[in-house]
């Protein structure tokens, strides 16, 4: 079954935009205001603070989050921000073949750059 095939699923719909949090964030800190929510974890993104992997950090991706920790301070909910270490930005080697070690390790390195970006 495909999502993308017409009358696949109720009202056409097909998964590709999910819960669209990062335009959402405000409905939804007021809705875990609402059900009386004192924490919420999320998962600060690499590619969204380094599309490219290294280098300048993207500004609208840092933004982002600084605007979801004040609306979540704002709400008296804790935010808990982790750094998401599974998903690499799409310049990131992902070979993990012997010839392409090297470039791999640096990989490896790199979250730290992460974290301070965010700190």
């Amino acid at each position: 079954m495909n999502a993308h095939t017409p009358g696949n699923i109720a009202l056409d719909v097909n998964g590709d935009v999910a819960n669209d949090h990062d335009h959402h964030y405000k409905e939804d800190v007021a809705l875990m205001k609402d059900i009386g929510a004192n924490a919420y974890r999320f998962s600060i993104a690499w590619p969204r603070i380094f599309p490219d992997g290294t280098g300048t950090p993207n500004q609208k991706g840092v933004d982002f989050y600084s605007r979801l920790v004040d609306a979540l301070v704002e709400a008296g909910i804790e935010p808990f921000a982790t750094l998401y270490h599974w998903d690499l930005p799409q310049a990131q080697p992902r070979t993990r073949v012997p010839s392409s070690e090297a470039a791999n390790r640096s990989s490896s390195s790199r979250p730290s750059s992460q974290a301070s970006t965010i700190s």
